[in-house]
């Protein structure tokens, strides 16, 4: 991206908000400062004039945004926890309600997930936000509990929802979250177990309607 645009010219971000398709429309949500806010940064991480422009301008089209010093472990962080997330979640046929009542299939989640945050601690990315470090000392049973609960939420179905037709792009994140921990000799069997599950949902035909929007 750098070499294509020149670095003057290059900006990471992720965005507070999350959609999905329902008959002929949208739902979507924007998501509140405490649990995502639009999240940029300058790849250096800097507080430069024109980052601080863009978290204004967001900030007044209604998206509560945040501005990352380290932009870079923020998005690793979250495709090591959105790849477990969107692997479960086609093992329940995209399907919310089932993918509550399977606890053994989030408790799998979860593990991964600690087993990449383990690996991205082993090459030097500091977990982003430092919150997230829950995964890693709050018990798993507990994780699952909290898990199973917000799943019950209309808003998460509408979160969890896109990643319905993001099959490419989650095994395409899940193969390069591979590479990293083979560099770190990192053992991660959750995560290989939902990544070849990825592999085989990637096969499949594509996910065309998504069982999470209340009728």
């Amino acid at each position: 991206m750098i070499e294509a645009l020149e670095r003057k010219r290059v900006l990471l971000g992720f965005p507070g908000a999350a959609s999905v398709p329902h008959e002929e429309a949208i739902r979507y949500v924007i998501l509140d400062r405490r649990e995502q806010p639009t999240t940029i940064g300058e790849l250096d991480g800097s507080q430069s004039t024109r980052i601080q422009e863009f978290a204004s301008a967001l900030q007044s089209a209604g998206f509560p945004t945040s501005i990352c010093s380290n932009m870079d472990a923020w998005l690793k962080t979250h495709a090591a926890e959105i790849v477990p997330t969107a692997a479960v979640f086609y093992m329940a046929e995209c399907d919310i309600g089932q993918l509550q009542k399977n606890k053994e299939a989030l408790a799998l989640m979860v593990q991964a997930i600690r087993e990449g945050h383990r690996v991205l601690s082993a090459i030097g990315v500091p977990i982003t936000p430092s919150s997230h470090r829950l995964f890693t000392w709050i018990p798993k049973p507990l994780l699952v509990l909290a898990i199973r609960r917000k799943l019950q939420s209309s808003e998460w179905k509408i979160k969890i929802g896109h990643a319905a037709a993001a099959q490419d792009e989650m095994d395409a994140i899940a193969d390069d979250l591979h590479d990293l921990a083979q560099r770190a000799s990192i053992i991660t069997p959750a995560f290989d177990q939902l990544r070849l599950f990825l592999a085989q949902a990637d096969q499949r035909p594509r996910v065309r309607s998504i069982a999470v929007i209340d009728a």
